[in-house]
């Protein structure tokens, strides 16, 4: 099932998506995540508009949507949170998405909104997400399940709130809390929260809409979480005395009853780890960094520093190298030097290099003219002018150059992670195309496969629906681990009529529901049996054959795949099973209307036993099932004498019946020769003379 996470999940640490991506197979934006997160089953894309998104949704085709509130971790501006969830909404009824999840904050309902200062606008307008998450459950039938939960944080690094007090703890500064020091807030890790939202993704309520307040276990006032974020330390911390958009500590029990779901991690046992952490990589991050940055730094500076002075020192040694050139009379080298320098290095060393040229043209004019005269005539000027002049534009412009190639460099990247998303949704949607059309053309999931399997079902033969029903489940649920039971008379007994191959040596013949309560009530209440807490004995599937409330059978997958315990097998199994059903409701409805059997008797016609023996046959053949064929000798007893002394021997699903010898013959179903002794003692006590017929 592929699972978008959207909304806040910054918020989110990297063992979030770890453990939720070993059900699922999760995509969020690359910007909008924690660093470290990444695996087999998660995908990402880069963060856009409107096309962006819609591009998203038709791409990965997602069958879940989770969506974070930007209100969590106690966020005051919401302002985009309406229109951020409204369009998501309308995404995913287009996309046909079958659970929309809304996680949202718990801080907002709790409160007397007339005590609060101002208009509670946050509080409206997430009262109003909430009315949306509503509407469209109501109007357009969308499964939408919102979980109000405290504050999140992670044990490994994220863009939670927690973090960010942290890195305000280890690095010294002061502490702020939007709550007085006594006000009890509730702490829930993201660990907790994707265990629970694994399990609502795999057996959502029954109800279109449903509500959850979580408690996190971790109810603590602000002082006692500032204790232990500073451990001793001197920092300073501010409380405020109006509460201002902070969760609460209040939960219901709707988790812990629809899922057995708490929470197993504690904050003060949590910290200690992640106070370590943070403050390791502070240090090794603060070293590292500042070492490298002032290596740069002065090395830039000392190349820039030597090729301003070995270029000034160069240009004036050319112009006293030509001061008597004719040639070269009107020609200035620091000319050159401030365009070099300029040009290269950028506008601070063009200035500089144009005060030294202004020290140079100064002191080699001095020798001859008075500095008064070079100050105080206007004309003297004009090289000064000049030089600062060329220094300036011509630095302003290789700055300028520089800004531009990082601002181009910066939009290429963008468009090269677009053109990379772009080629992916392409690779995608190809790859999606290819698998729909495997389907089409193998039916395997299509109409075509449908209208198969009740053709194949369609028989007023009970057996031969048994026999076609377990060829059909293998091969839709790609299961070898089939069974099929009967159940006669309301009794809690269930016999074993037909298996798969792999599994027919192993499975007991008569079955005792009363040993299996809990999968004989969901059996009894026409619903389909799912071992999720891994019971023992009980099988992974068992799902009802049911005829006017009365349960006639039952469809037993007893091992199933990891990637087999989700809805959509579920779906499957529910489908077929009921096609299975009314196939044999159908056939053993057309034999209670027929005269199948001679007079009083239960013995079967010949017309009605050969069909049956010969399916029975079929089945042997291929190790679906196992009997045994007894010739029945009359001797003197009447027919009916025999059919009475016979069914007081064998059990509801043994048949008696003519041959086409005239003979009367008995089929024992799912008897081996091990137990065949017994059903031979009790025959013989009842005066009954048979022989064994060997095939």
């Amino acid at each position: 099932m592929n699972v978008l996470l959207t909304g806040n999940t910054d918020l989110l640490s990297r063992k979030f998506t770890e453990r939720l991506s070993q059900d699922y197979k999760c995509i969020l934006s690359k910007e909008h995540m924690a660093p470290g997160i990444g695996g087999k089953n998660i995908s990402t894309y880069p963060a856009g508009g409107e096309e962006e998104e819609v591009a998203v949704y038709a791409a990965f085709r997602p069958e879940a949507v989770v969506f974070f509130s930007h209100a969590l971790d106690g966020a005051v501006k919401v302002f985009d949170e309406l229109e951020d969830l409204e369009s998501n909404l309308y995404q995913a009824r287009r996309s046909s998405v079958k659970h929309f999840i809304y996680v949202a904050t718990n801080d907002y309902e709790y409160y007397d909104v007339s005590v609060m200062d101002g208009t509670p606008s946050r509080q409206v307008l997430l009262k109003a997400c909430e009315e949306l998450c509503k509407t469209f459950t109501e109007k357009y039938e969308m499964r939408i399940t919102i979980l109000h939960v405290p504050f999140i944080y992670g044990t490994e690094r994220s863009g939670c709130r927690v973090w960010y007090l942290i890195d305000k703890a280890v690095s010294g500064e002061s502490l702020s809390f939007r709550g007085a020091a006594e006000d009890v807030t509730d702490y829930l890790n993201d660990e907790d929260l994707a265990e629970l939202l694994s399990r609502i993704l795999d057996d959502p309520m029954e109800d279109l809409f449903s509500e959850m307040h979580l408690d996190g276990q971790n109810h603590h006032a602000f002082k006692e979480v500032f204790e232990l974020l500073v451990r001793g330390k001197d920092n300073k911390v501010r409380f405020h005395d109006s509460v201002t958009a902070i969760p609460v500590a209040n939960g219901d029990e709707t988790a812990r009853k629809e899922y057995g779901w708490f929470p197993t991690h504690q904050l003060v046992k949590d910290l200690p780890a992640m106070l370590d952490a943070a403050a390791q990589e502070s240090l090794r991050k603060g070293r590292s960094y500042t070492r490298r940055k002032n290596r740069r730094q002065l090395r830039e500076r000392i190349r820039v520093v030597l090729e301003v002075i070995i270029v000034c020192l160069l240009a004036e040694f050319c112009n006293r190298l030509t001061a008597n050139n004719i040639f070269l009379d009107f020609f200035d080298f620091r000319l050159i030097a401030i365009l070099l320098m300029g040009t290269i290095n950028g506008l601070v060393p063009g200035v500089v290099t144009a005060i030294l040229a202004c020290i140079g043209f100064l002191v080699e004019n001095a020798v001859i003219t008075q500095w008064q005269i070079l100050f105080f005539n206007i004309q003297n000027w004009i090289p000064f002018a000049t030089f600062f002049i060329l220094g300036t534009i011509t630095g302003y412009t290789k700055d300028k150059h520089d800004d531009d190639v990082i601002y181009v460099k910066e939009e290429h990247d963008i468009l090269e992670e677009k053109y990379t998303f772009l080629t992916g949704l392409y690779d995608e949607v190809l790859s999606g195309k290819e698998e729909f059309n495997s389907q089409i053309i193998g039916y395997r999931d299509s109409f075509g496969k449908i209208y198969s399997v009740v053709t194949r079902l369609d028989s007023v033969l009970p057996d031969k629906v048994f026999y076609e029903s377990i060829n059909v489940l293998e091969e839709i649920l790609e299961n070898n681990t089939v069974a099929v039971y009967t159940v006669q008379g309301g009794r809690p007994f269930a016999r074993l009529m037909v298996a798969s191959n792999a599994i027919s040596e192993h499975l007991t013949k008569s079955l005792d529901l009363d040993k299996y309560p809990e999968m004989h009530k969901a059996l009894r209440d026409n619903q389909t049996f799912v071992n999720r807490e891994v019971k023992e004995g009980y099988p992974s599937y068992a799902a009802p054959i049911h005829r006017n409330n009365e349960l006639l059978g039952i469809i037993m997958i007893e091992e199933a795949t990891l990637k087999q315990q989700n809805m959509e097998f579920l779906n499957k199994l529910n489908i077929i099973s009921n096609l299975i059903s009314d196939s044999f409701v159908r056939a053993t409805e057309a034999q209670e209307r027929n005269d199948e059997t001679e007079g009083d008797t239960l013995v079967l016609k010949e017309e009605y036993f050969a069909p049956i023996l010969e399916t029975r046959r079929e089945m042997r053949n291929k190790n679906l099932l196992d009997f045994v064929l007894l010739r029945i000798v009359q001797d003197k007893k009447s027919l009916t004498e025999l059919s009475n002394a016979v069914s007081s021997c064998v059990r509801s699903n043994d048949i008696l019946g003519r041959g086409r010898d005239g003979e009367v013959y008995l089929l024992l179903s799912q008897l081996d020769e091990a137990a065949f002794g017994k059903v031979s003692e009790r025959l013989s006590k009842s005066g009954v003379s048979y022989e064994k017929v060997t095939e």
